[in-house]
């Protein structure tokens, strides 16, 4: 049977507490940590703050230098900045799609930590087991996260040329039947690229777990995905409900934390492992909480 929203948190909140604090283990308590940070690796993009934007002395000061070098190379200032945006933007693709397939295959070795527990196997041994299911995992992600991007970019671009249109005051803002037509057609796909991000995440979560419990391969969770969403909706909607509800909850945790640290626990949560270990039976209730949704006969059947 299913649980409710409220049941299944009482159980991941207790199976966490169980886990980490009866008896408190360093050991199981570094591992699952290595564990939740790999399969969390670059998903919330990299945290710089920095002024090179806001402060205009320092853009100034960061273009003479790169004017600068761009004379001694003789190359044009506008095609060596785009020279340089380039390279920064494979490197930003490569690290993202490796840190992708490091997450895809550290699913399954978190779901595999919490199903059998973190010291039933070596981490190594766990790493080559699930090669397979990670790299099906990781290529199928990549489709959608294609198409995610893809919505998201035509929304911008929508977007950036129907404002840019607005400001000059161009006839086109002055036709109420093409600023319907314009708005309908951002709307729809804003609606795609939220509709694809909710999708991608529900695979994340059901569908690594039907792979794991059944051994099928990427786009055969995909298809059994959608015939489950097709068969029980409102089963999908409670989970994602009862994920936005622990969303705010764990916002509402840390922000007092911060707070109470006099922002020095603010500080230990942008450090990327420490992070981890100091939420990790936050993390470790989000995942259990997947489990007692999803990890059942009438919903891997």
């Amino acid at each position: 049977m299913i649980p409710t929203i409220r049941e299944a948190f009482t159980r991941a909140w207790g199976k966490m507490k169980e886990v980490l604090f009866c008896p408190f283990d360093w050991r199981t308590w570094l591992i699952l940590t290595l564990g939740f940070w790999l399969a969390e690796l670059g998903k919330g993009g990299p945290n710089i703050r920095g002024n090179l934007i806001t402060d205009k002395d320092t853009g100034k000061v960061l273009l003479q230098q790169l004017d600068t070098i761009a004379k001694e190379l003789e190359i044009p200032l506008e095609l060596f900045i785009l020279q340089i945006a380039a390279v920064l933007f494979f490197i930003f693709i490569t690290l993202g799609i490796l840190f992708l397939w490091i997450r895809c295959r550290s699913r399954f070795i978190v779901l595999d930590m919490l199903i059998r527990g973190a010291r039933a196997e070596t981490f190594g041994n766990r790493w080559t087991t699930f090669q397979l299911p990670g790299n099906s995992f990781f290529f199928t992600q990549v489709l959608l996260t294609v198409a995610m991007v893809f919505f998201g970019f035509c929304t911008a671009a929508g977007a950036v040329l129907g404002i840019s249109a607005l400001l000059q005051g161009k006839e086109i803002c002055s036709n109420s039947t093409a600023v319907i037509l314009i708005g309908s057609a951002l709307l729809i796909f804003t609606l795609l690229a939220v509709a694809i991000a909710i999708y991608l995440l529900l695979y994340q979560d059901f569908g690594a777990l039907l792979m794991y419990r059944s051994g099928c391969s990427g786009p055969e969770a995909l298809r059994i995905l959608n015939r489950k969403l097709m068969e029980r909706p409102w089963t999908f909607l409670r989970y994602l409900t009862g994920l936005l509800l622990f969303s705010i909850f764990v916002s509402v945790l840390i922000l007092l934390f911060a707070c109470i640290t006099c922002c020095i626990g603010g500080l230990l949560l942008a450090l990327p492992f420490l992070s981890t270990m100091i939420l990790l039976p936050l993390l470790y209730a989000r995942w259990q909480f997947t489990l007692e949704f999803f990890d059942n006969p009438e919903m891997l059947d």
